[in-house]
């Protein structure tokens, strides 16, 4: 399996790490010379989503800076996004779980959530701020040309190149455990293998097991009538018995 920049400096599992290279890209102004391409798409990929508020706040205005880890009354933000007099905050969850009461805390015009995958938040905030995930990340991506004589091109292309492998493996487990394709077992095992001994971390594990309890109680208990009008809680510290690696 090919190694790409990203895991040479093992970055991958670093949440800081995402959020400085998206900022960069949302950033018109950045070395890319992506120019506003990846802020467009962003805007874009919101309001197929049912939230055009992005959208129409660049349309209004052409001052655009964006920075991370600023600190506010309410906060502290994981990338915030300045447009004028509005300003947009994003928070970011990659192998951690977000709740409603963080981002009702935050004081900004507009706040989108976005995460690795659609259990990286709990169900109250995506039904109540605009989701971003890591697919949307990569099909934005997969829509932009490169500059050709542009040095940074190199790391936007092993980032292309990332995020496919990484989120293989949520497709890989709910194939195997959830749709019962116990073959693709062996592909989740040497995933988890090639990548070499310390690439997934506990934290790693613990938060594909919780990808894991949720697809599969979701699709085969929620949809169960003898488990109707029941409640089901589950974190990413809870135990479930079951081992990825040992279907």
């Amino acid at each position: 399996m090919p190694q790409t920049i990203i895991d040479i400096l093992k970055k991958g599992n670093q949440e800081l790490f995402h959020s400085s290279l998206i900022a960069w890209l949302l950033n018109p102004k950045g070395e890319h010379e992506v120019g506003e391409a990846f802020i467009d798409h962003f805007a874009e990929k919101l309001e197929e989503k049912g939230y055009p508020d992005l959208k129409n706040i660049l349309k209004n205005s052409s001052e655009i800076s964006v920075e991370t880890e600023t600190t506010h009354t309410g906060g502290h933000y994981d990338i915030e996004i300045k447009i004028g007099d509005s300003n947009i905050m994003i928070e970011n969850k990659t192998k951690t779980i977000g709740e409603s009461s963080q981002l009702d805390s935050y004081e900004a015009s507009f706040k989108i959530a976005l995460g690795f995958c659609e259990v990286s938040y709990s169900e109250d905030v995506t039904t109540k701020y605009p989701f971003i995930t890591y697919k949307d990340i990569m099909d934005i991506l997969s829509k932009i040309t490169l500059p050709e004589k542009n040095d940074f091109s190199l790391l936007i292309d092993h980032y292309r190149r990332f995020l496919p492998r990484e989120l293989k493996i949520l497709d890989l487990i709910c194939d195997c455990y959830v749709d019962g394709d116990l073959e693709k077992h062996s592909e989740i095992r040497d995933l988890i293998l090639i990548k070499g001994s310390g690439y997934y971390t506990k934290n790693d594990y613990r938060f594909l097991n919780l990808y894991l309890l949720e697809k599969f109680l979701r699709s085969h208990i929620n949809n169960n009538p003898n488990w109707e009008n029941s409640k089901w809680e589950i974190n990413k510290n809870m135990p479930s018995g079951v081992w990825l690696a040992n279907p």
